[in-house]
């Protein structure tokens, strides 16, 4: 009788234990899978926020080259951009995965890049939306082909000063524009190796064929 009676409860206790140590894996297999994903969520805005920084730099260097090749200020060489892209914030969650990583020179650049992206968006719309009031004020007349001379007309002093500070905000944007793109060069070249090797997430370099399994399309 004892013995069934320790037996019952020897297999009552393994049962249990068995239960508790199934739950405790259930749990951490969601919490790999919730840090997946919110790596993958991380990486993309990470290369949302680069392709853009290198829109916006790509953007810069042809209003130089403008300028310089039609020998005209440079406000004027770069276009006004109609729609402006939007700013991308991290959520606490994509950067408490990034901090577990326990890689701070990785953590600083994607603090970094976020910062940078998210501060430069309103000089190039300050920069457009100067450009545009700036132009409705002026008169332009052609004077042969691709030829045209710009008159300030009135108040020209209170334009020049807007023409000077257009410059300005584009001198500012194109000093910063290098150091942004390094940020986030490291911050997306650091977010892939961790997803391949720390989520065992494939990066898969494919143009039209759909991303198969635990593969993400870039």
């Amino acid at each position: 009788m004892d013995s069934e009676f320790w037996a019952a409860i020897a297999g009552a206790v393994v049962g249990g234990a068995l239960t508790i140590a199934s739950q405790i894996l259930t749990e951490r297999q969601k919490e790999a899978v919730n840090r997946r994903a919110k790596a993958i969520a991380l990486f993309a805005k990470i290369r949302r926020m680069h392709d853009n920084l290198r829109s916006i730099d790509r953007w810069l260097r042809d209003g130089l080259a403008d300028a310089k090749r039609d020998n005209i200020e440079v406000a004027f060489a770069t276009l006004e951009i109609a729609n402006p892209f939007n700013e991308t914030y991290l959520t606490d969650e994509e950067k408490l995965v990034a901090f577990l990583w326990s890689d701070p020179d990785l953590f600083r650049e994607i603090e970094n890049t976020e910062y940078a992206y998210n501060n430069i968006l309103p000089l190039v719309r300050e920069f457009s939306d100067g450009k545009r009031h700036l132009l409705d004020g002026l008169s332009i007349s052609e004077h042969g082909p691709n030829i045209y001379r710009i008159e300030l007309g009135e108040d020209a002093a209170r334009k020049r000063a807007k023409i000077e500070a257009l410059n300005a905000l584009l001198a500012d944007m194109t000093q910063s524009i290098g150091s942004d793109l390094q940020a986030s060069e490291f911050a997306l070249r650091g977010v892939m190796l961790r997803l391949r090797h720390d989520h065992r997430v494939k990066l898969a370099f494919v143009e039209k064929q759909a991303p198969k399994g635990n593969e993400l399309e870039v």
